[in-house]
C-alpha cells in the first residue's frame, strides 16, 4: 500500500475470538489515517509513470517560481516516485501480500 499525508499505526496483537469458534487467536490490528492511499492490487504502473512525468515537468516549471509552488511540485513529483516504487516491488509476477483472512 502506498501512503501520503498520514500515518499507520501498528497496534500490538490482542487476544480475538474466532467467528468460527476455533478459540482464540492473537490478532494484530492495523490503522491507516491517510489523505491519499492506494492498495497495490490497484495501482496501474503506466498510469502512475504517466502521473511522475506531469510532476517531473511540473517541477522543472516551478524551479524558479516562488518557494511555496516549488515545494508543492516537488512533493507531487516524490509521491509518485513512492508509488511507482510500491508498484515495481509488489507486482512483479503479480505477487503482493495478500491479508489473512479471520
Amino acid at each position: 500500500m502506498a501512503i501520503a499525508g498520514g500515518f499507520i499505526e501498528v497496534l500490538p496483537p490482542s487476544p480475538s475470538r474466532s467467528s468460527s469458534g476455533e478459540g482464540e487467536k492473537n490478532i494484530t490490528r492495523v490503522a491507516v489515517l491517510a489523505d491519499d492511499a492506494l492498495r497495490v492490487e490497484e495501482m496501474d504502473v503506466a498510469a502512475i509513470e504517466a502521473a511522475q512525468e506531469r510532476a517531473r515537468v511540473a517541477l522543472e516549471n516551478k524551479r524558479h517560481a516562488d518557494d511555496t509552488s516549488f515545494a508543492d511540485a516537488a512533493a507531487a513529483l516524490q509521491k509518485e516516485l513512492a508509488r511507482l516504487r510500491v508498484a515495481r516491488k509488489y507486482r512483479r509476477g503479480s505477487s503482493f501480500p495478500h491479508p489473512t483472512s479471520t
